[in-house]
């Protein structure tokens, strides 16, 4: 990313920030593609926090969002996704230069947060702290000499609230509301897209990666602060070499993935029947068991716990059965796989176009990104384009 550049940026979340921080960025000259990432919908408590009208009441977020940024440049390529972040295969990041985090949620933070640092992609998180008239912009990238990324400063109060989700309103949900104003969200949206401008134009005072400002809104006053990688940080700050993978998803079998890495491995003296198959972001379950009838159904398939997470039983007709605890893997040694599985689609197994899979060895892991042999942008979209679902 070079300064003058138009760049493609994505936001995850539309709401208390989001909703205010998306028409600036329609009205940015130097941002030429513009995706946006939110399962939930508008209700009408929403009015009172979120840039929103009543029109957009019953409507999912990421399509009024981006209907309102056609509005005011119609010509911009976006694209529109309704759906968990992290149902989105990861790597549909690539190829965006910043990801904007509005998100509430610490498990969404830091499912981003750890995504984007592996993907080498600029992650620019913000947040607000109604209570103190506080908002915070803070920003992670993987630098040649180190860096602080989120969890560098987390304590063990963090990890204990990853489960907490904070609504920015709140009936009939069991956390307490963040209470962010629309005040609030418009000011931490402001600092957001400046904060991105100066970066982009790598301008003098920019905030650099690892530093977070924090504004006062009630005294007008803002502090910036730089954090350091802390030895002690729950994540091991790895970032992948990635190898496109071009390939038919629905036609080409796990087999034939895995010949790509075999010849990799064998011109290193490694042998393929001693590695690991992991999946970014979703595991491997082998073992599943039918609610119905009981059976047990020996079957690979990928596996993620905010997905449906199931597979029709092929010995009754109505029942699906559901993965059992142990026999779901982050890493499946390849002497595992029976051949019957090796010769399904990689479609058929789970694996779709923009995942990364990973075949680890030892001391080496070679990361792969699933694309169609047709090998296109994964940013890119026509204008007004919609993804309602990610596999």
């Amino acid at each position: 990313m070079q300064a003058g550049d138009k760049i493609k940026v994505c936001v995850v979340g539309a709401g208390n920030i989001g909703s205010h921080a998306i028409p600036l960025l329609a009205r940015h000259p130097g941002i030429a593609r513009l995706a946006v990432i939110d399962f939930d919908h508008y209700e009408e408590k929403n009015i009172v926090g979120q840039a929103i009208n009543r029109r957009a009441i019953g409507v999912p977020k990421a399509l009024e969002a981006v209907a309102r940024v056609a509005e005011v440049r119609p010509d911009l390529d976006t694209e529109s996704l309704p759906v968990p972040v992290e149902l989105v295969p990861p790597g549909r990041f690539v190829g965006f230069d910043v990801v904007l985090g509005c998100v509430d949620s610490l498990a969404t933070r830091r499912h981003l947060g750890e995504t984007l640092w592996r993907l080498g992609v600029r992650y620019l998180d913000a947040g607000v702290r109604p209570d103190a008239m506080l908002v915070r912009v803070s920003h992670f990238h993987p630098e040649p000499d180190g860096g602080a990324c989120l969890q560098c400063s987390w304590a063990e109060a963090n990890y204990r609230a990853l489960e907490q989700r904070n609504p920015c309103g709140g009936a009939g949900l069991r956390t307490a509301p963040t209470g962010g104003t629309a005040a609030l969200g418009a000011l931490a949206a402001a600092h957001l897209v400046i904060a991105l401008d100066q970066i982009v134009a790598d301008a003098p005072g920019r905030l650099p990666p690892g530093a977070e400002l924090v504004a006062e809104a009630t005294y007008g006053r803002g502090y910036v602060s730089r954090n350091i990688r802390q030895p002690g940080c729950r994540f091991d700050h790895r970032r992948f070499d990635l190898d496109t993978l071009d390939v038919v998803p629905g036609v080409t079998t796990l087999a034939e993935a895995l010949e790509t890495a075999r010849g990799r491995l064998d011109r290193s003296g490694a042998a393929l029947g001693e590695a690991q198959l992991v999946l970014m972001g979703k595991a491997l379950a082998t073992r599943w068991t039918c609610a119905g009838c009981g059976r047990l159904i020996e079957r690979l398939q990928a596996w993620h716990p905010a997905a449906d997470g199931s597979v029709p039983c092929p010995h009754c007709e109505y029942h699906t059965a559901r993965p059992i605890g142990f026999h779901i893997r982050d890493a499946l040694p390849l002497s595992e796989i029976e051949t019957s599985d090796l010769n399904r689609t990689l479609a058929d197994v789970g694996i779709f176009e923009d995942d990364i899979f990973s075949v680890r060895i030892r001391a080496r892991e070679l990361h792969y990104h699933v694309r169609t042999a047709e090998h296109r942008d994964p940013s890119r979209v026509a204008p007004g384009r919609t993804a309602s679902s990610c596999p």
